[in-house]
């Protein structure tokens, strides 16, 4: 150590901020994060929209879908029929106020699913 420094060692660290950037670059970069897909916008509240759910609720009950993943669907008529029962209603209750095609529209639904229920019973015996 000599007198014109004071004593003190001069200590080159530039060496560390070489260092984390070679980490760095070594590194591989973080996968980017994917968006989460949209749900698709959910169908106008609507008379025809009702019934369709509706329908199509007792539509998948009466033909069954599986209780476990790779199982065997399961029939569920007796709570298909409530839903029937449930459009019934929906007739009784609204008749007279019903434009045509909506009129149409409930007539034609209750009558393919009651068809549907009874080939589902039918076949179930």
């Amino acid at each position: 150590m000599s007198e014109s420094d004071g004593g003190k060692k001069k200590v080159d660290e530039s060496w560390k901020d070489e260092v984390a950037k070679e980490k760095q670059e070594a590194q591989p970069e973080s996968p980017r994060e994917e968006p989460e897909p949209q749900a698709p916008p959910l169908p106008p509240a609507s008379f025809p929209t009702l019934v369709n759910q509706l329908g199509v609720q007792a539509a998948m009950l009466l033909h069954g879908m599986p209780e476990v993943e790779g199982g065997e669907p399961v029939p569920h008529p007796e709570e298909a029929k409530h839903l029937i029962d449930l459009l019934a209603v929906l007739q009784d209750k609204t008749r007279g106020n019903l434009t045509e095609t909506e009129a149409n529209l409930l007539e034609n639904a209750l009558y393919e699913l009651r068809m549907a229920f009874v080939d589902a019973t039918k076949a179930g015996r």
